[in-house]
This record gives structure tokens, sequence and C-alpha cells, in this order.
């Protein structure tokens, strides 16, 4: 019995993977992630993200949390008050009792408050930095899925029009199969090439849909609804090591955010000095007891009465702690040692930047060489054989092997190109990473 039903549910599904396999594949034109007039443009797609994702909001709810401590860094100590009363009656101790209120205040030494409220500004320093390096960072990420959407929609466009270039063909050789000016075998080989193209079609939709999944995670758009403007901007011009690096060390968010976290490290160390000075608490307190004993004398009316005092007593005082053996020496050196770990980052962090930099610019300048020269040298020219070899085949003077076999090269050129076009965004946006600022907002399809 199971011998004969496996075959069968194999044969089934087999069979329901074909018509599967069959049904044609929906997907969108290229013209369709398009629009020039209400499509999304990079800055605009930046915005979003900045506005709407939500590790950049957390980012900046730290930066409040940090103001509201900062606050309480600044606020007075509040006074105290101690009320205790003292009974005899209760362990049968005769007549006497005592009442006391004391009210104290503990009061920092000079330079505490403002120490704390330095190291408190310091904090807000360094959490807006970490703001900034979440906001760059989704910047990063936001740039990479739109150069990657506009390399991927440009495959896809390539891909269209060598097939509407093919199915004209296939149009021309059928009227020529009627006239018995061509063989059957021309019409075979131009819709094998259709169909090759067309089972591209798939994977390059894909890629695009892809890139934009990814632009829809960083803005919290839907996927469906992003369509990309399209431009060519002109690209950023005499660009050297010697311009880029002071712009880097001075706008990179990483290294302010080191610098940042230097200040605070510094900032701590000289609260931990302050704190090894005792604060003194000053303190009023007032006593009211109450007593009588055994001994009997005389009351204003001349008869006898037990003898009772009753004592009010005001005074003051202060506490100053004696800081004989713990001076905060621990605290003290943990800090410096800590402001010391800070500074060597920092120092670190710089050298890093320049190498980045440089390793950036070089990347992209050698990218941008590369689909420079393809372009000019190579793609051009080939695109203008293919319009020639069509011209010819229309007028039969070169076969039909002779056009596919150009289309062929201009496809691979022009997902070369793209891919170099897209390595050079990427590279750009490398470079724009490493420096902490923006030299390009746009992207561009050509």
């Amino acid at each position: 019995m199971t011998i004969a039903v496996i075959p069968a549910t194999a044969l089934l599904l087999f069979a329901g993977g074909c018509a599967l396999w069959a049904q044609p594949s929906m997907h969108r034109e290229s013209k369709d992630y398009l629009d020039a007039v209400h499509g999304l443009s990079l800055s605009e797609l930046l915005t979003r993200a900045r506005e709407a994702y939500p590790a950049i909001l957390a980012a900046r709810e730290q930066v409040d949390a940090a103001r509201g401590a900062r606050l309480q860094a600044g606020l007075k100590t509040n006074p105290a008050i101690d009320v205790s009363y003292l009974s005899g009656p209760l362990v049968r101790n005769g007549g006497e009792d005592q009442f006391s209120v004391q009210l104290s205040l503990l009061v920092e030494r000079r330079g505490k408050r403002a120490a704390r409220m330095n190291l408190a500004n310091q904090e807000i320093d360094v959490r807006k930095g970490q703001e900034s390096v979440e906001t760059r960072r989704i910047d990063y990420e936001v740039k990479r899925a739109y150069y990657d959407a506009l390399a991927a929609v440009q495959i896809l466009r390539t891909t269209e029009s060598l097939i509407a270039l093919t199915e004209r063909n296939l149009t021309l050789i059928r009227a020529r199969v009627q006239h018995g000016e061509s063989a059957e075998l021309e019409g075979r080989l131009a819709r094998v090439e259709v169909e090759r193209l067309r089972a591209t079609l798939p994977a390059a939709g894909a890629a695009v849909e892809q890139a934009l999944l990814q632009l829809a995670t960083w803005t919290q758009l839907p996927a469906a609804g992003i369509r990309l403007k399209t431009g060519n901007p002109p690209p950023p011009e005499g660009l050297s090591p010697e311009k880029l690096l002071p712009l880097a060390l001075s706008a990179r968010p990483e290294l302010q955010v080191l610098e940042a976290e230097w200040k605070r490290a510094e900032a701590d160390a000289s609260l931990a000095r302050q704190q090894a000075r005792p604060d003194p608490t000053w303190y009023v307190q007032f006593n009211k007891g109450r007593s009588q004993n055994a001994q009997f004398g005389v009351d204003a009316a001349g008869l006898p009465a037990r003898v009772r005092d009753n004592d009010n007593i005001l005074g003051g005082g202060v506490s100053i702690p004696l800081a004989i053996r713990d001076r905060n020496q621990g605290r003290i050196a943990a800090a410096d040692a800590e402001a010391r770990a800070a500074s060597l980052r920092r120092d670190a962090g710089r050298r890093l930047v320049e190498g980045e930099v440089r390793r950036a610019l070089l990347e992209w300048q050698s990218s941008r060489e590369s689909a420079r020269r393809l372009s000019a040298n190579v793609l051009g020219q080939t695109r203008e054989n293919l319009k020639t070899i069509q011209a010819s085949y229309e007028l039969g003077e070169l076969r039909l092997l002779d056009v596919l076999q150009e289309q062929r090269r201009l496809l691979e050129l022009e997902r070369e190109y793209a891919g170099l076009l897209r390595a050079a965004s990427f590279a750009l946006v490398e470079l724009e990473r490493s420096m902490g600022s923006d030299l390009s907002t746009q992207g561009a399809v050509q």
C-alpha cells in the first residue's frame, strides 16, 4: 500500500509545482517604481527615517532622561525634622516624660553642586552625541537601500527595453516568414530570446522589492507605496584628504561622543575630589521635659504637694564627619583612570577616522572612474552598435543572431555599469559616513 501511495503523491506535488511554474509571474514594471513628480527623493526619505525610526526616537528620549538627571543634580538638599517623645510611666518609672524636636540641614561645601551640574551637562552631551551616531547610522542604511533600489530599477528597465526590442524583431520575422523572406528558425530563436529575458524579470523585480523593503523598514512607510524620484546631480569635485580630514575630525559623531565621554570622565574625577570633603550638618533642637519625685513641698496655697520640674531647652549644633580613614581615595583613583582611558580612546578614534576617510575616498574615486570610463568608452558605443545592427537587420543585411549577440553584450554591459554605479554610490555613502557629514543628498539613474 505504501509503495503505491508515494509515487502518486509525488506526482501530484510535481503537477502542482508545474502548474505554479506555468503561471505568469506578476511583477511591477520599472516605471512603476519611479515618479518624477510625487516620488520620494533621498532627502525626503532621510527626513522620514529621522522622524519615525524607533531607535532614533529612543536616543532622543535618552537625551531627555539626561536633562532630567541634570535637573535633579542642581537641586539643593532638603531639611530634616526629627520628633521624639520619651515617657517614664510606660515603663513604670514615675511621672517623667520628655518631648524633643530637631531641625537639621546638610550644607554642601562650595563646589559640589557645581561639580554635579558639570557632570550632568557632560552626560547630556554624550547622549546627544549618541543620538547623532544613531541618526548617521540610519542615514547610512537609507542611502544604501536607496542606491540599491535605483541600480536594480536600472537593470530591470534595461531588460524591459531588450524584451521590447526582441518582440519587435519577432513581429518583423513573422511578417517575413509569411512572405517567404525568412526561415521559421529565426522566429524560434527570437521567441527563445524573449522568454530568456522574461525569465530574468522576476529576479530583477525582486531585487527592487528587496531594496524597497529595506527603505520601508528604515522609514516606517509601506513598501508598496514607495516611489522614487530620479535625478543626476553633479558629484562632489575636488575632494582630497587635506580637505576632508579636518571636516571629519570636527563633524564625525563618534569622535564627538568620545570627546564628550572624556569630558564626562574629567567631570566625574572632579566630583570625586569634591565628595572627599565632608559636609557639615547644622541643627536646631528644642527639648521639653517634665518630672516629679517623692519629695514634698508647699504650693502657692500653703498646702503640701509633690515637687515637679518643667524644663524648656533650646539649642543647636553642627555635625561634621571626620575624614580620617575614608577620604574617597578609591573613587578618585578609579575616576582618574577612567579619564585617562577616555583620553586614549579619543586619540585612537581620531587615528581610526583618518584611515577610514582615506580608504573611503580612494574607493569612491576608483569606482567612479571605472563607471565613467565604461560609460564613455564602451557603453555608449555598444548602444550605437546595437542600433546600427538592428537597422541593418531590418534591411535584411544581417542575421538575427547578430542582433541577439549584440543585445546580450549590451545587457551584460548595462548590468556591469549598474554594478559600478552602485559601487560608486556605496563608496560615496561610506565616505560620508566616515566624515560624519553629507556630500550628496540625491541619487541618479542614468
